[in-house]
């Protein structure tokens, strides 16, 4: 290794978790020095399974920012406004509804299906109360995390975003099992 400290076991099991949280993402091979706005609509668009007016939405604001798109070019890491420009795009189109359904149906796969009732809302509604930085964090990373375009710090700040939902809806990555969630427990109806 060259001067990049290990991940602590914690911070890269969350990592793990947060790849399996959409599936493969914007893994590529391929390297290239530009991307069109089509492709990189279309990588995007796969992983949160988004609607053709979605990805319409991205391919316009693609085409308007080539920082954006070159995250996906499959050079090294990409710099810190090449990521901030893609979050910009992808927040111009993807709802927080729509990340949160995303998050939710991923940490249920990544937990064998056993969430509760109260965790899934509990997922979902802490993702759609985020912030923009760390809604933002979700959306890049979730696309790069695992095509290495992300650096140390960019999958430290991913990992401390996703510990906290984690946290949040106690659930622990470290038995991948499930704790009851605390809270409100009256049946609605």
């Amino acid at each position: 290794m060259t001067g990049r400290p290990p991940l602590p076991p914690r911070a890269l099991a969350v990592l793990c978790v947060t790849i399996l949280l959409v599936g493969v993402g914007a893994c590529s091979s391929k390297k290239s020095t530009t991307v069109s706005a089509e492709d990189a609509a279309s990588t995007v668009t796969d992983v949160y399974s988004l609607s053709a007016d979605q990805q319409s939405c991205l391919e316009q604001h693609f085409g308007d920012d080539e920082a954006a798109r070159r995250v996906f070019t499959g050079q090294e890491v990409a710099s810190a406004s090449d990521l901030h420009a893609l979050g910009q795009v992808e927040a111009a189109c993807i709802p927080a509804e729509t990340l949160a359904a995303s998050i939710t149906g991923g940490v249920s796969d990544a937990f064998g299906g056993t969430l509760t009732d109260e965790q899934r809302s509990c997922l979902t509604n802490g993702v759609t109360a985020l912030g923009d930085d760390d809604r933002g964090k979700l959306l890049v990373g979730l696309v790069v995390s695992n095509s290495g375009a992300m650096d140390a710090a960019g999958i430290a700040e991913l990992g401390q975003v996703t510990n906290g939902l984690l946290e949040l809806c106690h659930l622990d990555i470290a038995t991948t099992q499930t704790q009851p969630a605390t809270g409100d427990t009256t049946p609605s109806g």
